[in-house]
């Protein structure tokens, strides 16, 4: 709420301060329509979607988030087709699909939390996913629930994140041309990253970002995150002796889910000068597949280059996983891996008050 605080003195008696204070309720209820320039990767695009927005939907300061997304990119080709179809002539890639976030201001749990600081901002967060993306290679169709916590701590600069159930179920179609040419490969590791596969997962992230307003302020960032899939419904398949496939892993809907453990780090520090900036970096990832499949799924795996790493090279052409296989005549452009080790050193500066460099 927007509020106007004024205040005066008693003409009766001086002494006295007579304060009073206006409130201006927000809009419960609004809509707006989004629109950016994006770049994924080194892949360029733009995205927009609408959104509506309720900020009290229980009447007791739940927050409800609907939004159709939409968007258009120009993406790496994997395989070259013969006919590659292009949107308003540039554009190759499309996506849509509608998000729901229901966002509830205390914990939901079995048992009562009440000792729990309101101070703490706890929250409990729902959402669901739909997004269907259609390249030359293939068409996808992501489906994901996922419900989860998250509160600060104590430090107002630490926070805490944690999702006890995400499942996500992905459907990939494949064209012809792009089968045959991964069925070429005869590299497993591929061949499972583009089937169908579901994951049912936990995760916990912990955030430390002691940034504050002054710009000129240096200050730390730093992630940890850790995820889990497919134990628990490893452990239910094994206790009730459910029939394998032929691939010798359990299946749900008749689609293999993966099995997998996964660990990251990142560190940022950033020495702050009035219009510029020195920001250092060092991110550590691992993943580990066991069990009930022995490859990552494609959306988990680690890769080198692109906007959200080293942004002087595009995505997965840095490091060892963009270098050719000798024993295949090309090479396949979606180089992703198990393990990601990645430091950098960025000097940034304003060229204008609107255009930043790096």
């Amino acid at each position: 709420d927007k509020q106007n605080v004024s205040s005066s003195s008693d003409s009766i008696q001086p002494p006295i301060l007579i304060t009073n204070i206006f409130l201006t309720p927000q809009k419960i209820k609004s809509s707006s329509i989004e629109a950016t320039g994006t770049n994924s990767g080194g892949n360029l695009g733009i995205k927009g979607g609408i959104v509506y927005l309720h900020k009290n939907l229980f009447h007791s300061g739940e927050r409800l988030t609907v939004r159709l997304n939409g968007g258009l990119e120009v993406q790496q080709l994997i395989n070259q087709p013969q006919k590659e179809q292009l949107i308003f002539g540039v554009f190759n890639t499309f996506e849509f699909g509608p998000e729901v976030n229901l966002e509830i201001p205390r914990f939901l749990l079995p048992i009562s939390f009440e000792k729990f600081s309101k101070n703490l901002n706890p929250k409990t967060s729902f959402n669901y996913i739909l997004n269907y993306q259609n390249r030359p290679e293939y068409e996808r169709n992501l489906t994901q629930f996922s419900f989860g916590y998250f509160w600060n701590a104590k430090n107002k600069y630490k926070k805490h994140f944690l999702n006890p159930f995400t499942i996500s179920l992905i459907k990939i179609h494949l064209t012809e041309q792009f089968k045959t040419r991964i069925e070429q490969e005869n590299n497993p590791f591929i061949i499972s990253s583009f089937t169908d596969h579901l994951i049912s997962a936990s995760n916990y992230t912990y955030v430390y970002n002691n940034q504050t307003s002054n710009k000129t302020r240096d200050f730390k960032f730093f992630r940890f995150s850790t995820e889990f899939a497919g134990n628990t419904l490893w452990l239910s398949d094994v206790m009730l002796n459910t029939p394998k496939n032929e691939k010798g892993g359990f299946e749900y809907f008749h689609i293999q889910y993966a099995q997998y453990m996964k660990f990251d780090f990142d560190y940022r520090y950033y020495n702050q000068a009035p219009f510029s900036a020195l920001v250092s970096r060092i991110a550590f990832g691992i993943g580990r597949p066991y069990g009930n499949l022995n490859v990552l799924p494609f959306e988990k795996s680690y890769f080198g280059g692109g906007a959200n790493g080293i942004r002087a090279w595009q995505a997965r052409t840095l490091g060892p996983g963009s270098l050719p296989d000798s024993l295949i005549s090309t090479q396949f452009v979606n180089q992703i891996g198990e393990i990601k080790i990645e430091g950098n050193l960025e000097y940034r500066f304003d060229i204008t008050k609107l255009f930043k460099g790096a």
